[in-house]
């Protein structure tokens, strides 16, 4: 794979002003849209744009009910989609209550 990438330095949680790790960034070269790669797969393959189309937007659905559901979702050959949840610092699990818990994040792995 050939990659462009810049390094930057690595958040410092203390704060100190001494020298800090850094870590590689990659640069994308473009970011193509779900429209483009519907004229591409067009193109690859028998289905038509309007096919490619309903098949993303059912997956897209149920993907989301999945998570939405508490479930984790793998798509072969892509990844895994999993939703991180944050609520405020405690020292004891008995000092939260559900209500206090939110969504964060979906996280793509």
């Amino acid at each position: 794979m050939e990659a462009r990438y810049r390094m930057e330095e690595n958040p410092d949680p203390n704060g100190s002003s001494g020298k800090k790790l850094l870590h590689p960034r990659l640069i994308p070269y473009k970011t193509y849209s779900i429209r483009e790669l519907m004229r591409y797969g067009k193109d690859r393959s028998t289905f038509s744009e309007a096919d490619i189309s309903g098949a993303l937007k059912l997956i897209t659905d149920l993907v989301a009910e999945n998570l939405r559901g508490g479930n984790n979702v793998e798509i072969e050959g892509l990844g895994f989609f999993s939703v991180s949840l944050k609520s405020r610092p405690v020292m004891d699990k008995k000092e939260l209550r559900s209500e206090s818990v939110h969504f964060k994040n979906v996280n793509f792995r």
